[in-house]
């Protein structure tokens, strides 16, 4: 147990420096320095940079899996599930924090990496499974048109999410935050709701 709490420490340090320094110029020695421990010790919990940023990136995922997983898990209704996985996703986005920026900088170097990759299309498959699977239950029950295609709309709402991610990061959604919510979810539910055009 002390391990783990030691492991967490660390990588809530290493997000601080990654945050201050910038992933490209933070050093495994600048991270042992924040935490107050040897380089030697440091490789004892990660045996390279990389493999700490991709624990960092896991952590980070795992953590807000979890909290959005638990949240939808009692919602039945398609539609209600849509519209709740959307606000929960804005509240992500509008988040004002140091680890936002963070998982930005290292998103943006593992879509240079190979392995780096297989992450992120791991992390967006999920997701699409999850939006492909509630708009089909919304189908069968006659809440969604029957001529719309649940993996396009699902990719669709990941590729606008995500852009949305990377303005917010570079400050040019300030100011727009709630009417750019609600256009959204309107957007998304009124597109799914149309039942005349195939």
């Amino acid at each position: 147990m002390e391990r783990e709490k030691r492991r967490r420490f660390i990588l809530e340090k290493a997000m601080e420096v990654i945050g201050k320094r910038g992933l490209r110029r933070t050093k495994m020695e600048h991270i042992a320095e924040a935490c107050g421990i040897g380089k030697s010790t440091l490789y004892e919990y990660f045996s390279s940079k990389k493999a700490l940023v991709e624990e960092i990136m896991n952590f980070y995922y795992n953590e807000y899996l979890s909290s959005i997983s638990e949240s939808l898990s009692s919602i039945d209704n398609p539609e209600k599930w849509l519209e709740k996985f959307i606000e929960l996703n804005f509240m992500f986005i509008w988040a004002q924090s140091i680890e936002l920026k963070v998982v930005f900088d290292i998103w943006a170097e593992l879509a240079r990496d190979e392995q780096g990759i297989e992450w992120l299309k791991e992390v967006y498959s999920s997701w699409r499974k999850k939006i492909e699977d509630a708009i089909k239950e919304g189908q069968k029950r006659g809440l969604f048109s029957p001529y719309i295609l649940p993996f396009s709309i699902a990719t669709f709402m990941i590729a606008t999410m995500d852009c949305l991610f990377l303005q917010r990061c570079v400050g040019l959604l300030d100011g727009h935050e709630k009417e750019i919510e609600s256009d959204y979810k309107k957007v998304f539910l009124n597109i799914l709701r149309l039942r005349g055009a195939k």
